[in-house]
């Protein structure tokens, strides 16, 4: 995979976090879409890290995190 591929995938995250928290009544609160997004979000790290020994954990949860 290239820059451009984590890159897309790190809009997806990011797009998918925000859609469940702007859907929340309760913002302080996590909900099972929360777990099932970040358990998701843990799967794929771990295929890219498998696929890419460049691949860097921390940069990509940057990305999706700003």
């Amino acid at each position: 995979m290239t820059r451009k591929d984590y890159i897309k995938f790190a809009k997806v995250f990011k797009k998918a976090f925000k859609e469940n928290s702007d859907n929340k009544e309760n913002k302080n609160f996590s909900n099972l879409t929360d777990v099932i997004v970040g358990t998701m979000l843990d799967e794929v790290i771990e295929i890219f890290e498998n696929d890419n020994i460049r691949f860097c954990e921390d940069t990509f949860r940057d990305a999706i995190s700003k």
